[in-house]
């Protein structure tokens, strides 16, 4: 069966072929075209490698169908290393970022204040580095240990404090007010939001609030129920993102017993 799909997606491209213009033709690699063609002489070598005299029919076709399949299979693998070479890189079209909610959700189970450290620090770059209007980063942590819990919390308030001292000086930078860099990411999706607004009204009005408000959207989230796997935890935060605190999921003792929510009670 592959080997006849194979020869029919590849007739399908040649005859494709005909009705492209010169200039589609250079954007694209007739990919099935030469695997087929590929194919086909492996298949004839293959059958000319048979000693026929001494082989029954039965027995060489039965040979040559499957090295047939397997060249098939193979030729793919050395094909996109040369499609690679030929291919232009396509330049991606850009959706509208308006109205989306993001959540970056991190899950940890730290036995160390070593885990705490590499997860806060990553879900931190990654925050920074798409922060916007409707962007949050949480971090739903199951740790048992009290000690880490609250090692934990220290933690997200010291990166609330950093991610606000940051954006402080990178929106001073922006207004003026300061010399320093601005992320050109940022500088798109937040600050150029008030580029209408007054520098200084900016600055007295609009920047500590705003980066306040940014800081607020890293979190830690502590997991108090067992019930909850990882397509609970992410409705959750959906829910969460949304607005919506409190559970009403996973909450009918008939079916989790005595690992059933209260209803209406937090998330998480």
């Amino acid at each position: 069966f592959a080997f006849p799909l194979t020869v029919y997606l590849g007739a399908l491209s040649i005859l494709d072929s005909a009705t492209k213009t010169a200039s589609e033709d250079d954007a694209k690699f007739p990919y099935f075209t030469i695997w087929t063609a590929m194919a086909v002489v492996s298949l004839l070598l293959s059958i000319r490698n048979v000693d026929w005299p001494h082989v029954s029919t039965t027995v060489g076709i039965a040979i040559v169908t499957v090295q047939a399949l397997l060249h098939w299979s193979v030729l793919e693998i050395p094909l996109q290393t040369v499609a690679t070479l030929f291919i232009k890189r396509r330049s991606q079209a850009r959706a509208s970022r308006e109205g989306l909610t993001v959540v970056l959700n991190y899950n940890l189970l730290a036995v160390s204040k070593a885990d705490v450290d590499e997860s806060m620090g990553n879900m931190y770059q990654a925050f920074m580095g798409n922060l916007d209007e409707n962007v949050s980063a949480v971090l739903v942590s199951v740790t048992n240990d009290p000690a880490l819990q609250k090692y934990l919390y220290e933690a997200r308030d010291s990166y609330r404090e950093r991610i606000y001292a940051e954006l402080i000086k990178e929106g001073l930078c922006w207004a003026g007010a300061e010399k320093g860099p601005v992320d050109d990411g940022r500088r798109e999706r937040i600050w150029e939001v008030y580029d209408k607004v007054d520098r200084n009204e900016f600055i007295s009005v609009h920047l500590d609030r705003l980066c306040w408000r940014f800081a607020k959207e890293f979190m830690v989230l502590q997991r108090v129920s067992r019930v909850l796997r990882k397509c609970g935890q992410y409705q959750d935060l959906m829910l969460l993102s949304e607005g919506m605190d409190k559970a009403f999921t996973y909450t009918d003792k008939e079916f989790y017993g005595r690992a059933a929510r209260p209803l209406e009670s937090r998330s998480s």
